[in-house]
């Protein structure tokens, strides 16, 4: 599958991307993928909406959850792209995102706690 360019995009294509980039404040290269699809992209985008219209949760705490699910999935793609949105479109310092900054308490196979930068605590429950 390869990766479609936003600055080349047309028509429902270049619409989603700008949809992305105006929601995101980015366009990662996840969306690229999906755009190969328009209705997986514009799912995509639906639960990100969703979540930013009608969820409880602030910005900051949704990437600062993102950061320790990337962190206990060990992946640096979404460490990246959640370093990146925490700092620049949700507020958190640079001094809040290094895996550093995150200190597992438990991780089980059904949940995964965590304390948040600041002390917060978190339970993410698979």
């Amino acid at each position: 599958m390869h990766i479609v360019d936003p600055e080349i995009a047309t028509g429902e294509a270049a619409q989603l991307f700008t949809a992305t980039h105006h929601a995101l404040g980015v366009i990662p290269n996840l969306a690229k993928v999906m755009a190969n699809n328009l209705a997986v992209l514009k799912g995509y985008l639906g639960v990100v909406g969703i979540l930013g219209a009608e969820g409880t949760l602030s910005a900051d705490v949704l990437e600062r959850i993102a950061l320790l699910v990337a962190q206990e999935n060990e992946s640096d793609y979404c460490l990246s792209v959640h370093s990146f949105r925490g700092t620049k479109v949700a507020g958190l310092t640079v001094v809040e995102v290094p895996p550093s900054a995150w200190t597992p308490l438990t991780i089980g196979p059904r949940s995964m706690k965590g304390r948040l930068s600041g002390g917060t605590s978190v339970e993410v429950r698979r």
